[in-house]
């Protein structure tokens, strides 16, 4: 499985401290699901979840729209992902569906920007597909990930 992202701009990294953190959070929980502590990984991705729900309490400068939700997206798949790998099949399922109902009601709420509401409806077809799973799994490693994710390689998790 590889992850697909477009270039990293590292001086807009350095003003983005928030989306650095959900990527490191990130990053070490994609590494203990590919050492096969899916429970460890459990952990790592629910810190990085707790970011991405800072991130979408409130708009922060220079972080786009998109990002906030993929970010949110991200974590949840890979939360789902990891239940999964434990065999939590009941509860991976709610988590996607957590994130899909939260990206409906950023739709269906008119006092939600229209710039937020653009991202959801993009960010929608990946809950969407997650749901639609057999077995709830991470469809992040076919997507292109926020820009400010680097280029990570094949990835399992």
């Amino acid at each position: 499985m590889t992850f697909h992202a477009r270039a990293h701009d590292s001086a807009n990294a350095s003003v983005l401290p928030l989306l650095e953190e959900w990527k490191r959070l990130t990053q070490a929980g994609l590494q203990a699901s590919r050492a096969h502590c899916a429970a460890h990984a459990l952990t790592w991705h629910v810190k990085a979840l707790r970011v991405a729900n800072r991130l979408l309490l409130q708009p922060f400068d220079g972080v786009a729209d998109d990002d906030r939700l993929a970010a949110f997206v991200v974590a949840h798949l890979n939360i789902a992902d990891c239940y999964t790998d434990m065999g939590q099949h009941s509860e991976a399922a709610e988590c996607v569906d957590c994130a899909h109902h939260r990206l409906l009601r950023f739709l269906q709420d008119e006092a939600t920007p229209y710039p937020l509401r653009q991202a959801a409806y993009r960010q929608l077809h990946q809950t969407f597909a997650a749901q639609r799973q057999p077995t709830p799994v991470c469809v992040t490693t076919s997507q292109t990930l926020p820009s400010f994710m680097p280029p990570t390689g094949s990835l399992l998790h």
